[in-house]
């Protein structure tokens, strides 16, 4: 009704009907999903929708069969990125959260007062990718897929990190 003010993005069901404890069972395991998805954009932008957001689920909580998290950069999802592109709608990717999320929860941390009253918001541990690491994987599938446009949600929660987006 609203089309000249309002755009809608739609999002990537990693799980399906696959079971939260089992990621073996989860929709974006089995062999023909990025072929599945990129179909269903094209059915999805024909519906109206204007881009794709991803979020930060996507490197940080999604898991492959074996228990292990899902790269960003992880090359099964190509068709996807690549048919975004095709289709001409952007991704809106949420990667990581601010750095400080990723710094121990000490007197120390900039956010310490916020991650203290919910310390389920920390991603600092060995059970998680760096910051580096995420902005890093995120910047290999954007050089991977220049004809697809990517938005980097809350610049990609980037501060200031030296050596991560030099190029």
């Amino acid at each position: 009704k609203h089309k000249d003010r309002f755009v809608v993005f739609g999002n990537i069901d990693w799980q399906g009907a696959g079971k939260a404890e089992d990621p073996a069972s989860w929709d974006c395991n089995r062999p023909d999903f990025a072929r599945r998805v990129a179909r269903q954009l094209g059915a999805d932008k024909a519906r109206g929708i204007c881009g794709v957001k991803v979020f930060k689920g996507f490197g940080l909580e999604y898991k492959n069969t074996d228990g292990s998290l899902i790269k960003i950069d992880d090359p099964r999802f190509d068709l996807i990125w690549q048919a975004c592109g095709e289709l001409g709608l952007p991704v809106l990717i949420h990667v990581a959260d601010p750095l400080a999320f990723f710094q121990p929860i000490d007197e120390t941390n900039e956010r310490w007062e916020e991650l203290h009253r919910r310390p389920d918001w920390s991603f600092y541990g060995p059970q998680f990718p760096k910051h580096e690491e995420l902005l890093a994987a995120f910047l290999r599938v954007v050089k991977r897929h220049p004809k697809t446009t990517f938005i980097g949600a809350h610049f990609a929660s980037l501060k200031i990190v030296p050596g991560v987006a030099d190029d």
